[in-house]
């Protein structure tokens, strides 16, 4: 930490005066200068601190949420729009992500999904979600993540409502899902889309494999799109495994849909539903 000291002799100089604005991690300071090119700096300022706001300093724009044993602990909606701006810019790889409040994306923020895997643990914590991105058409797919696969999203309940105008799909947790395991996830969130692409109460389109699975999962919110429309899945793909649903239900208003179903719209290996187990192409159902 720097102090000031005794200055030259002021009588045998002539100073000018250049101050250095203190900012949030750096000292101020003022350097006087004489014309025989004799100079010393002094008048130090402590630096300001971060001034933040959800989580982001308003100066200098950093922040992010504490990191704890491996774990990103989200406390605020600044420190959710951190983890995606960092993620999506790649200073972030796959990683695991809890949350430690009740967080709320408002309408006035725009929010840019994330494009990579975080582990989710909502710990039983409530995650509204209010966007309305319909006046712009688009092919992306849209939901807190654009696509998301081979981790969990777990513990957490979701609220609110999104809009989109959109080719791609649309879900709440994700546009595209591959291999996840959802566990513990209520919605509340009504989603519409405008655009054709598949929509869905969790994810807009959802692909199977080994690890594959939703379980204690419901959603009571109203869907609707132009594509493919279910309660908790829009489109599905089992590919040469079974994707599978345990426990899950949905209770809503589904419309508009080209293929619509409760709990899947549209499954690219065969449609349906039932309670006991019961497989149909590559999606099985169990207490549903």
């Amino acid at each position: 930490y720097a102090t000031d000291f005794t200055a030259p002799d002021a009588d045998e100089h002539s100073y000018s005066a250049v101050v250095t604005q203190p900012t949030c991690t750096e000292q101020g300071y003022t350097t006087y200068t004489c014309e025989c090119g004799v100079s010393y700096v002094a008048d130090y300022v402590d630096a300001t601190g971060h001034i933040c706001e959800n989580g982001i300093c308003t100066a200098c724009g950093k922040g992010g949420p504490a990191y704890v044993e491996g774990w990103y602990e989200i406390d605020n909606t600044g420190n959710l729009f951190w983890l995606a701006q960092q993620s999506n810019s790649g200073a972030i790889a796959t990683g695991n992500v809890m949350l430690t409040a009740d967080i709320t994306i408002p309408g006035d923020m725009v929010w840019t999904p994330m494009g990579i895997n975080h582990t989710i643990d909502g710990q039983g914590h409530t995650l509204t979600i209010q966007q309305d991105i319909s006046g712009t058409e688009s092919s992306a797919n849209y939901g807190l993540f654009t696509n998301h696969g081979y981790t969990t999203v777990k513990n957490l309940i979701l609220k609110g409502s999104i809009k989109a105008n959109t080719t791609g799909y649309v879900g709440v947790i994700a546009g595209s899902s591959f291999a996840d395991t959802f566990e513990n996830v209520i919605s509340y969130v009504d989603v519409t889309n405008l655009g054709t692409g598949a929509t869905g109460g969790l994810a807009g389109y959802y692909g199977g494999k080994t690890n594959a699975i939703i379980r204690n999962c419901a959603v009571y919110a109203d869907i609707s799109g132009k594509g493919d429309v279910g309660g908790l899945i829009g489109r599905g793909w089992g590919g040469t495994q079974y994707y599978r649903f345990y426990n899950c239900a949905y209770k809503g208003s589904l419309t508009d849909g080209t293929s619509i179903g409760a709990l899947v719209g549209y499954n690219a290996t065969g449609n349906g539903s039932s309670n006991p187990p019961v497989s149909m192409g590559n999606i099985r159902f169990e207490n549903c």
